[in-house]
């Protein structure tokens, strides 16, 4: 059974404190040994008489009536001793058995009975055996009292008073702490019997330790009581259970450790001399001596127990007998001693209890007057003029005696909780938050532990084990944020940014960090109460600047590893002075009125001084100064030095000119138009840096692209302003869109389309720009991109373009165009013939030379094209802008129409044009682009053309509508009184479109063709075409009317889908598809009948004096067209070879008259 019976916790004893025992410690080594065997005979009988009444404790007890027969036994078998004998056989044996019948439990009658053997144990051996064996019966009677009933403490406490009083002080006093816990549970409830004698007993037993030579202070205290006070302490530090008897001792006997400690340094001295040698200090020398760091810790024990009525109790004895400003606290103890004590005591107020808070306040301000309760001292107060003299004394109390060591024992538990629970990190901003009630603590207090508090926090984001963990530190942490005034807050920003950017020994390391928790605190906690985003980030954003300003040139260095760390603390400045300004609503700023405002800006040192000043002095309080600038000249202020960093770093490539222009363009958001910028010099400086020849990195172009896009959303420079900053802008990202170059093809594009925004759908700036691109011959610029790597450059154009949508930047990218608002973004993927058609069509102009570079080039992109249906919706679009084709808009339009008739105002050439254009791609297109023009769908909804994969009613696929268009041009027919050079610019326009339209007939999808009949229409214009005065257009018109013929008995071709399309279904790659054959060798069981008008125009074909130049052309079409008369090739050949026999006999009958005429001429 231990000694100590408690909570078992381990002591809390500092390491210097000793023992003040007088004797060795050698009785501990003879607790387990037995005196040697006395030879006497009558106490050999004795002692066989006793071993053999504790042989029967090693029986089966059962019942307690067993444990009753076993001391009786036992007590016969002691009372048999000789009374020459005053020795106990088998002592450690028969201690062990009485201890055991103490069991709690045991009933109350064997509980008394094992004292009566107690009592008569201790009366055989008398105090001297008992000085010697107290460690050995000790620990039975130790806990006696915190499970006696009332029936057994009476005789307890009488064998305590008749044999443990006068024992040996040198056997008493290693035992003095177990005695004390002994004794403690009779002084737990002061209504009982017992209290009063037990309070004596601890008396006495005080008394019984005290050296000879002690001196008497008071009635109740003694120079020689320190050894008992120290093991008191010890005794209720250690034992939890035990704490409420010892505050119950402690209230009576604990001497008040007085007087109060001058305020006056000079007085410090004689004031300690003083109390050193009167009662006071005589008393403070008992409790302390020679440790007195147990005294604070024992009430540091108290202070911190788990019951509230006894940390009450504990807060009473501080107010009332330990005083804040007492000799002990002040002088006597170590700073960690008192630190300890000042933890647990505000650690208090993490329970919300007005009676332990309002004790708390009174022990840290000093007592207040009775007058001050009916005030509810408990909520939050301001000094009136009644009281403001006693309410500053107070203060300056706590400032004095409370406030260092407090704040240490803040923030040593902030800084030493890094391996504790979210919980556990979290109670000393719960605590800081409680001090915050009173304005006397709280005011002083704070500011110390405000940015230790926010470092925990930010370090406890690393060492989370979880995010909610995190969470739940924040929350605490905000809650206390929250009660803190703006003016600290910002006062604290301002002092970090001042730290970073100012003079001083910081490493950029250090300084960085400093920055880092500003973000920190912008980032996670509530930073936006209006007087906050009205008053005070205004200010803090013009301190960053002015500060950022200021350390230019201390940051510069020669050197490049701290010119780079230079550089990243300013950009992180600048983003911290982006973070207040993003904060700041607009209507902060008023509207700069004429006459308003400063005639001169002040200086940045002027700047600076008036905030620090505010801050520093004035506390950041609106209340007691007013902020020292208005919102007008903020505003002002800030906008100029933000423009200043562009002007100054716009041709510097060190700079993060991002971050700069982001600052401006928020700035000149956040302010009315009114306020001046240098939009002169900034499109100065634009300029000569785009004009220069050397390509400018990527992110320098990004950043003035952006700056001159905001500058025009802003409203601060014109259309036209901006239009001269196109072309430069767009040669800039032509080079970054170099196919070698893959970086930044994505960003490039989309801030060409950011630029297109700007300058609205209906602007062509950019087209133009890059078509002058395309066929530039600038030797200053011929160099930057190869002419074979147009084609390329303009792939990758054509590709992120069609990919290109306004919701794809909130993915974001490597290097992100800075968006400062959302402002309306044009889609590339939705209009693409805004920026591309002109330069598109200059490209494909290469496809009419295949000996070149650029066609291979051109002809390997259109053959992995990433939405070729897009190209072939612009040649459609750009095909119904012509007159005379304007109605194929209308699906339902029969080929039978009305043919047109072309006149000079109809634009022939632009038609020729695209004709031959399309032309050119289908003869190099591979299969992928035919299944596309068969397969998707066009349907027109007035101006806007939309492309489909299903076919709906009014719908016509490509491939149709160019065959319309090729159609409605073969038809057309000059007007009457033209003159040869336009006739011969139709004739052009006839064979185009006839060349064009035989490359669809062949096509592997010209099966469907047949539907629509065209051989009819075809063979009619081909009958006209004999009295026309360009016989080439029979020769095309002869090949395609055969291809009609054909068609006719070809089946149908259903087209898929390709997996190109699955694949990607934003562009449409169509599925390849089995090529039929036309080729006369395909196995047709019955060929279609041709047209009626075939026979006719054969035979007026051989007839026409105007087909006699491509007279074999007639003569094969002819033999190709017979196998179609099968069924009646005697019919047909019959009148053929009439019109044949007559032809030739005429041509004869002509031949031979001019030869006639030939021989008369030369004859005469």
């Amino acid at each position: 059974m231990a000694l100590e019976p408690g909570s078992g916790r381990r002591s809390v004893s500092p390491d210097s404190s000793g023992r003040d025992s007088p004797i060795p410690r050698q009785w501990r080594n003879q607790l387990g040994g037995e005196e040697h065997p006395i030879k006497d005979k009558s106490y050999r009988k004795y002692a066989h008489g006793v071993d053999k009444a504790l042989v029967l404790f090693e029986t089966a007890l059962e019942e307690w009536a067993d444990y009753i027969s076993f001391l009786n036994r036992l007590l016969k078998a002691l009372q048999a001793r000789p009374k020459s004998i005053n020795a106990i056989p088998s002592k450690a044996t028969v201690a062990k058995r009485l201890s055991q019948c103490l069991n709690p439990s045991l009933p109350s009658g064997v509980h008394q009975k094992a004292l009566e053997l107690y009592n008569l144990v201790f009366s055989v051996i008398g105090k001297d055996g008992l000085s010697r064996d107290l460690p050995l019966y000790l620990p039975g009677l130790a806990t006696v009292l915190s499970f006696a009933s009332l029936s057994v403490r009476a005789p307890y406490l009488d064998l305590l008073e008749r044999h443990f009083l006068g024992i040996d002080p040198r056997s008493l006093r290693p035992a003095m702490k177990s005695i004390i816990l002994a004794l403690l549970p009779g002084l737990e409830e002061e209504t009982s019997e017992d209290f009063d004698r037990t309070l004596r007993l601890v008396e006495s037993f005080k008394h019984a330790i005290r050296p000879a030579h002690s001196e008497e202070i008071t009635e109740q205290h003694s120079t020689g009581d320190a050894f008992f006070w120290q093991c008191f302490f010890l005794a209720s530090i250690t034992s939890q259970s035990r704490r409420s008897g010892a505050l119950a001792y402690l209230v009576r006997y604990l001497p008040t450790l007085g007087p109060q400690v001058a305020p006056d340094a000079n007085k410090l001295a004689t004031t300690q001399n003083a109390s050193a040698e009167g009662t006071n200090g005589k008393l403070a020398s008992v409790v302390t001596s020679p440790e007195p760091g147990l005294l604070l810790r024992c009430f540091a024990s108290g202070l911190s127990d788990e019951q509230l009525l006894i940390q009450r109790g504990f807060l009473d004895l501080l107010v009332s007998h330990l005083p804040l400003n007492s000799h002990v606290i002040q002088t006597r103890v170590k700073p960690v001693d008192l630190e300890l004590l000042l933890k647990a005591a505000v650690g208090v107020v993490t329970r919300r209890d007005m009676s332990l808070n309002r004790r708390l306040w009174a022990w840290l301000l000093g007592p207040e007057p009775a007058a001050e309760h009916d005030h509810g001292p408990e909520g939050p107060q301001s000094p009136s003029a009644d009281h403001h003299a006693y309410l500053a004394s107070k203060t300056s109390h706590f400032e004095e005696f409370g406030l260092q060591p407090l704040t240490k024992a803040i923030l040593q538990m902030i800084r030493g909780n890094s391996q504790n629970t979210a919980s556990e990190r979290a109670r000393p901003y719960r605590i800081c938050l409680s001090l915050m009630d009173r304005w006397e603590i709280g005011g002083l207090v704070v500011p110390e532990v405000f940015l230790p508090i926010i470092e925990s926090v930010r370090r406890f984001k690393d060492q989370a084990s979880t995010k909610s963990e995190f969470n739940e530190v924040v929350r605490s942490a905000s809650v206390f944020f929250d009660g803190i005034e703006s003016g600290l807050i910002y006062g604290e920003i301002v002092g970090l940014l001042a730290q970073a950017l100012g003079p001083g020994t910081l490493s950029f390391a250090e300084r960085s960090d400093k920055l880092s928790l500003v973000n920190f605190i912008l980032t996670n906690f509530n930073v936006r109460e209006e007087e906050m985003i009205t008053i005070h980030a205004p200010l803090c954003c013009l301190a960053a600047l002015a500060m950022l300003e200021d350390s230019k040139g201390r940051l510069t260095s020669n050197n490049s590893s701290t010119s780079s760390s230079s550089q990243s603390l300013s950009s992180q400045a600048q983003n911290v002075a982006i973070s207040l300004l993003e904060i700041i609503p607009e209507r902060v700023f008023p509207e700069h009125v004429g006459g308003e405002g400063p005639n001169e800006s002040p200086s940045t040192v002027d700047v600076l001084k008036k905030i620090r000043n505010f801050y520093v002095n004035e506390q950041g309080n609106i209340e007691a100064s007013p902020p020292p600038f208005n919102p007008l000249d903020i505003g002002q202020l800030i906008l100029e030095k933000a423009s200043q960093f562009i002007c100054e770093n716009l041709d510097s490539s060190a700079t993060d000119l991002g971050i700069c222009v982001r600052l401006l363009v928020l700035a000149m958001h956040k302010t009315p138009k009114t306020y001046p910028v240098k939009e002169a010099q900034l499109l100065e400086l634009m300029h000569d840096l785009l004009d220069q020849p050397e390509i400018i990195p990527f992110p320098s172009f990004a950043a003035i692209l952006q700056l001159s896009t905001q500058l025009y959303y802003a409203q601060r420079i014109e259309t036209t302003q901006l239009s001269r900053l196109v072309l430069p802008l767009v040669r800039q990202a032509w080079t970054y869109l170099s196919a070698s170059e893959p970086k930044y093809h994505v960003e490039a594009v989309r801030g060409l389309w950011q630029l297109q925004s700007a300058l609205t759908p209906f602007n062509r700036d950019i087209e133009a720009a890059l078509s002058s691109l395309v066929i530039s011959d600038d030797i200053r610029y011929s160099g930057i991109i190869e002419p074979v790597d147009e084609g390329r450059a303009l792939g990758v154009l054509w590709s992120h373009t069609l990919q290109d949508n306004a919701s794809s930047e909130r993915r974001g990218s490597k290097t992100p165009m800075l968006d400062i608002k959302t402002l309306p973004r044009l889609a590339g993927a939705d209009n693409y013939e805004i920026m591309l058609t002109q330069p598109l069509f200059l490209v494909l102009d290469a496809l009419q030379d295949d000996r070149t570079q650029l066609y291979m080039t051109v002809k390997s992109w259109l053959n992995s094209m990433l939405g070729i249906d897009r190209l072939f919706l612009i040649f459609v679009s750009k095909l119904c802008e012509i007159p005379f084709l304007q109605t194929l808009t209308e699906a339902d339009e029969k080929m039978e129409a009305e043919p047109p008739t072309f006149t000079e105002d109809d634009d022939l050439d632009l038609c020729l044009y695209y004709l031959r254009t399309l032309s050119n791609i289908l003869g190099c297109a591979a299969e992928i682009s035919w299944n596309v023009l068969a397969s998707k769908h066009v349907s027109f909804h007035g101006q806007q053309m939309q492309i489909s994969s299903g076919g709906e009613e009014h719908e016509m696929t490509l491939q149709e509508f160019f065959i319309r268009v090729c159609m409605r041009c073969i038809r057309g027919n000059p007007a009457a009184n033209t003159d040869k050079d336009f006739e011969a610019r139709v004739n052009q326009l006839y064979r185009y479109s006839l060349t064009l339209l035989h490359k669809f007939l062949l096509g592997p999808f010209a099966a469907p063709l047949s539907r629509f009949h065209l051989e009819n229409v075809l063979i009619e214009r081909l009958f006209k075409s004999l009295q026309g005065s360009d016989a080439h257009v029979q020769v095309l018109l002869l090949d395609v009317v055969y291809d009609t013929l054909k068609l006719r008995d070809v089946p149908g071709i259903e087209v898929t889908p390709s997996p190109i399309s699955e694949r990607r279904p934003s562009v449409f790659d169509p599925n390849r598809g089995s090529r039929p054959s036309l080729s006369g060798a395909d196995a047709r069981p019955v060929m279609s009948s041709p047209p009626p008008q075939l026979l006719q125009c054969l035979q007026d074909g051989l007839s026409s004096p105007n087909s006699r130049p491509v007279l074999d052309s007639w003569v094969a079409f002819v033999a190709e067209c017979l196998p179609f008369y099968s069924e009646s090739i005697f019919q047909v050949l019959i009148p053929l070879v009439e019109t044949l026999c007559r032809e030739i006999g005429t041509t004869f009958f002509q031949l031979a008259g001019d030869v006639r005429i030939y021989f008369a001429v030369c004859w005469h």
